[in-house]
């Protein structure tokens, strides 16, 4: 954005060359598959499992309450798709912009802000997926699914079990059952690559936005090998994010025309619709949680953490102006009107931030007010 409005008020001419159609497919197909196959390492099965119902409900929240409030203030169902990303880069650094952070319950929270913030991009780009999906041909889709399955079974699950009852000669069963156990586990990380790969072609085929074929691969390859590729690919996510910002904030803020309505909409919309979500859900899930396991960790995380969540979960960010830029591509938002949800979702990273810098100011995620709540709730062994 600072770049283009310069460009544009001195008169300058190679802001313009952001608007290309290269540098669009570069970071808005290349870029993104690399951005999503990453988020696809950065979640496990077992985190999930591990999280359980509080971190499942105030993702869910954050991924539906969002779109609804976006959609009744800008009346356009591809603009308040956008409302459910969580940007995952932004969250995290208002996380550590937090005072507190590693000294009390605000390290706690991390773990749910990452599998929360995750889970609403990939929940947002399936349903991206689903409604940008043309001419869906059922063999492929079928393909696509059996390499999922695949993919648990040689990443994820690694070890099957099999039990049997032996028989004799005569062929009567025998009383006692035996066990065989099969290791399929694959563990090679150029396998899991031209693998993940070649599921892109194969969405592709089927009709269905293949940006998510790497991704989720592997969301299920074994853990060995997710923590080889986040090593290697982590170094270049920086760059990558910083070219997409570029080619997607390639707007002047200067010029009026870029605000509206639907930057308001977009704004609020996706920051009121996520804190009012994310907490709601996180309420619900603590309920929840301490109905089904009353010692689980987050069974008894307080209020004011969920409220934390909430606010630093709130930040629709980089993939959200994805969403809206890949309306736009397809025709469904008008160019005018997706500058200004462009310029709506980026202000709610000003928000988190500015009401993250207001909290440290008031001591509101401080031990000192972590210990203050935590007094006034009753004892329990």
């Amino acid at each position: 954005m600072f770049l283009f409005t310069t460009g544009e008020l001195l008169g300058m001419h190679f802001q313009h060359y952001f608007h290309h159609e290269i540098p669009h497919f570069l970071t808005n197909h290349m870029g993104m598959l690399y951005f999503f196959a990453f988020l696809g390492l950065e979640v496990t099965i077992k985190k999930l499992k591990a999280a359980g119902r509080f971190v499942i409900f105030a993702t869910i929240g954050g991924m539906i309450i969002p779109p609804l409030c976006a959609y009744a203030l800008t009346q356009n169902f591809y603009i308040a798709l956008g409302a459910c990303a969580t940007d995952v880069a932004f969250s995290l650094g208002a996380w550590k912009m937090a005072k507190g952070t590693r000294e009390d319950g605000l390290k706690f929270v991390y773990t749910a802000l990452l599998i929360l913030a995750v889970g609403d991009d990939l929940g947002g780009v399936m349903m991206l997926a689903a409604f940008y999906a043309t001419a869906v041909t059922g063999g492929w889709l079928i393909f696509g699914l059996m390499n999922m399955i695949f993919s648990y079974a040689c990443g994820e699950k690694g070890e099957f079990t099999v039990k049997w009852v032996p028989m004799n000669l005569s062929g009567e069963e025998l009383t006692e059952w035996k066990a065989t156990k099969f290791n399929v586990l694959i563990e090679k990380k150029w396998f899991w690559i031209l693998f993940a790969a070649a599921n892109c072609g194969i969405m592709w085929a089927a009709g269905v936005e293949w940006i998510l074929g790497a991704c989720l691969i592997f969301i299920l390859a074994p853990d060995k090998v997710k923590e080889e590729l986040i090593h290697m690919m982590k170094p270049f996510i920086p760059i990558i994010l910083f070219f997409f910002g570029g080619v997607n904030g390639a707007i002047n803020v200067f010029d009026l025309n870029n605000w509206g309505w639907i930057t308001a909409g977009s704004a609020i919309g996706g920051f009121g619709g996520k804190i009012i979500g994310i907490f709601g859900g996180g309420m619900l899930g603590r309920w929840q949680t301490k109905k089904k396991d009353p010692n689980n960790d987050y069974a008894n995380i307080p209020t004011r953490r969920i409220a934390a969540l909430a606010l630093f979960g709130a930040a629709n960010g980089t993939v959200a102006i994805f969403f809206v830029s890949m309306g736009a591509a397809r025709g469904f938002i008008e160019a005018g009107d997706a500058k200004q949800a462009i310029l709506g979702y980026f202000l709610t990273v000003g928000i988190v931030y500015g009401l993250t810098f207001i909290g440290n100011l008031v001591d509101f995620f401080g031990v000192k007010a972590e210990e203050i709540e935590l007094n006034s709730q009753p004892a329990t062994t």
